[in-house]
């Protein structure tokens, strides 16, 4: 089980989680992704379905706080599913305020194609994933957003973060260019340290938790 100590981090005056991957006293080293990636999952595992029904009102009010992705005009989401934070609320209250999501389509090559939400408008799709049956609007559909809301299994405080081994988000964030303000949306107590990272990996700027923002000080200097 993770074991989450508070404790303070320069980073726009927020306290960030420290967390320990070991269940005990902080590591000098870290275990290998997958053995991080199994850890975090049965933590999120355990968690009971008040504290995600909470958390999710928490990723609203948190995420609207940024204002690429509360006033779009457009912006690519996620429906949680299999264990991962309950985004539809905060989907349905981008569409609510006139704000385009759109939501990803895994394909073959574990690439990930497009399609604008619409409720009630989605069907099983790879691995029984929710996919929306609206138009497929392409890989390059998200260049043209103006924030992606990434999910993920942990962020660390410079902004890397991990994901669940396919490399999707990392292949589709690599589209997108300077102007596209990138959210990793995570529970708090997936806020590490550090993760372990590869030369592909792609940074986010924003990591937003059901109670705070963090934003990511550093120079962007990425390929589009």
């Amino acid at each position: 089980m993770l074991v989450a100590a508070v404790v303070p981090h320069a980073r726009d005056g927020a306290t960030v989680a420290r967390c320990s991957v070991y269940g005990g006293a902080m590591a000098d080293s870290f275990p290998s992704k997958d053995e991080l990636r199994a850890r975090l999952l049965d933590a999120r595992a355990g968690r009971s379905q008040a504290d995600r029904e909470q958390a999710a009102l928490g990723f609203v009010e948190q995420s609207l706080a940024v204002p690429q992705v509360a006033d779009g005009p457009r912006v690519a989401g996620f429906l949680g599913q299999r264990g991962e934070p309950d985004t539809r609320p905060l989907v349905d209250a981008l569409r609510s305020r006139g704000v385009t999501v759109l939501l990803p389509v895994l394909l073959d090559d574990f690439d990930l194609d497009w399609g604008a939400y619409e409720p009630g408008q989605q069907a099983p799709g790879r691995f029984g994933l929710l996919v929306p049956t609206t138009p497929r609007l392409g890989t390059e559909a998200i260049a043209s957003v103006a924030a992606v809301i990434c999910p993920g299994l942990a962020v660390d405080v410079a902004g890397n973060r991990m994901g669940r081994g396919g490399g999707s988000y990392d292949r589709a964030l690599a589209r997108c260019g300077p102007a596209v303000v990138r959210c990793q949306l995570v529970y708090d107590d997936e806020v590490l340290d550090a993760v372990p990272v590869a030369n592909h990996d792609q940074p986010v700027d924003v990591i937003v938790t059901p109670t705070r923002t963090i934003h990511i000080s550093r120079t962007r200097g990425r390929d589009s």
